[in-house]
């Protein structure tokens, strides 16, 4: 679950990289302990189960509005790196309806998800161009969305003294973007039950991560495969972080 966030992180700016690192290894010991809870959960005979009350009663916990700075990085394979692309303000709900709604999310981020600088771009094939287009017109939007999550408390095994951890689930989201000769929806697509959070009880501090894992195009993401070819396809990290 956590193999991902295991690559080494760097920022382009040297002055901010210890800032930057900080923050995500915040995120990175948060999802380790919800792979430890997990073991736990595997290795003894403990009811950790949580009742509809009891996850009620976590959510109304963490229920209010947040706000703080949304860090994006783009997976870079090769060298086994999370490298930082942009930096931005945000906000976001915590309902107890189980919902996480960011605020304003810059749908124009999401461009530095297709890598178009590989030797396999050099071919200048019908795929590259296509997607050269594509990127273009994800980088020009200026649309600012609500972004719907579903998040909740897997287990008690989740929840100590000081902290609640749980998973974060983004809902897929289209766009209709002009390119390559044409009008097409973009499903932008995130993994679910992979990525999470936690909230501290003392600070009241609220961080949780999502992660953009696929695009499709003019249909409804049914199986998730990502259709733009490996070559071509970062994966993005989001953390988020209250002040």
């Amino acid at each position: 679950m956590i193999v991902h966030l295991m690559y080494r992180l760097t920022t382009k700016k040297k002055q901010r990289t210890m800032k930057n690192l900080k923050t995500i290894l915040l995120s990175v010991f948060g999802m380790m302990a919800i792979a430890i809870s997990f073991t736990s959960c595997n290795t003894d005979s403990t009811d950790y189960s949580i009742d509809v009350q009891t996850q009620k009663q976590y959510q109304s916990t963490m229920a209010n509005m947040y706000s703080g700075k949304m860090r994006v990085y783009y997976a870079d394979a090769q060298k086994q790196q999370y490298v930082k692309y942009d930096s931005v303000q945000t906000r976001w709900t915590v309902r107890t309806d189980s919902t996480l709604t960011v605020s304003d999310f810059p749908v124009s981020v999401l461009d530095s998800c297709i890598n178009l600088n590989t030797p396999y771009a050099g071919s200048n094939n019908q795929e590259v161009q296509k997607l050269r287009s594509l990127k273009e017109a994800i980088g020009k939007l200026d649309t600012k969305l609500d972004l719907k999550c579903y998040y909740y408390v897997p287990t008690t095994s989740f929840v100590t003294s000081s902290a609640i951890s749980f998973f974060v689930n983004p809902i897929y989201f289209k766009q209709t973007l002009e390119y390559d000769g044409g009008k097409h929806d973009v499903y932008f697509v995130f993994l679910t039950n992979n990525f999470g959070g936690n909230y501290n009880y003392t600070t009241r501090t609220f961080e949780f991560n999502m992660y953009l894992n696929s695009i499709t195009f003019d249909k409804a993401p049914v199986d998730f495969n990502n259709q733009v070819s490996k070559q071509f396809f970062r994966n993005l990290l989001f953390t988020c972080l209250s002040k």
